[in-house]
């Protein structure tokens, strides 16, 4: 029983990965063809700008945040 939920779990779930990258090529085409290669260059230029600045504010400190946490011991407040 174990196996065939596992089963049709996994197969819903790639069935929505695969919609969600259908939709993504979609509006893709759809960008493409409304914006004419001028205004479609400059809108993915501006989204590579921002997704190249905005893995900074983290500085890849959220993967290792639950780690350190986990590892040192959470910093408690003295109560008063």
């Amino acid at each position: 029983m174990a196996k065939g939920k596992f089963a049709k779990n996994a197969g819903m779930l790639m069935l929505m990965e695969l919609g969600i990258r259908g939709m993504d090529a979609l509006v893709v085409f759809i960008l493409a063809r409304y914006l004419a290669p001028e205004g479609f260059g400059l809108l993915a230029f501006a989204l590579a700008f921002s997704g190249l600045f905005g893995i900074l504010p983290g500085f890849g400190m959220g993967a290792l945040t639950p780690y350190r946490s986990h590892v040192h011991g959470a910093v408690r407040c003295k109560p008063r």
